[in-house]
């Protein structure tokens, strides 16, 4: 650990690399289990997340939120003692995920077109 941190603190020309420093910061936090349920909604939370910054930058004009939706089946999943129940809630989280899938790639595909175009310009 001390050499990484000689190596990051010469490749930097931060300090002169008599003393390392360490960082030992510790926050308690809650983790969630990584359940189907958990990580389809961690996905649709993290790629509206980067397609609002997208929109933002004007790459993109208009950005579905599929939020508020994907909570409330998370929620009804994580609470539903019923089987039926829990899996029409998961399919239709699984439908969300995938609007917010096909949306990424369409942004992906409109960013590249319109970067390529600046450049052309």
């Amino acid at each position: 650990m001390i050499e990484i941190n000689r190596i990051m603190i010469k490749e930097a020309a931060v300090e002169d690399c008599k003393e390392p420093q360490d960082d030992s910061t510790v926050v308690e936090a809650d983790i969630h289990y990584p359940t189907n349920n958990e990580l389809t909604w961690d996905c649709i939370k993290t790629s509206h997340r980067l397609l609002k910054k997208l929109e933002e930058s004007g790459c993109l004009k208009k950005v579905r939120n599929n939020q508020k939706q994907a909570k409330k089946n998370r929620f009804q999943i994580n609470n539903t003692k019923k089987e039926d129940k829990r899996r029409s809630s998961s399919t239709i989280s699984l439908k969300l995920l995938r609007n917010s899938i096909n949306q990424a790639e369409r942004a992906v595909i409109e960013a590249s077109t319109k970067g390529s175009n600046q450049g052309l310009g």
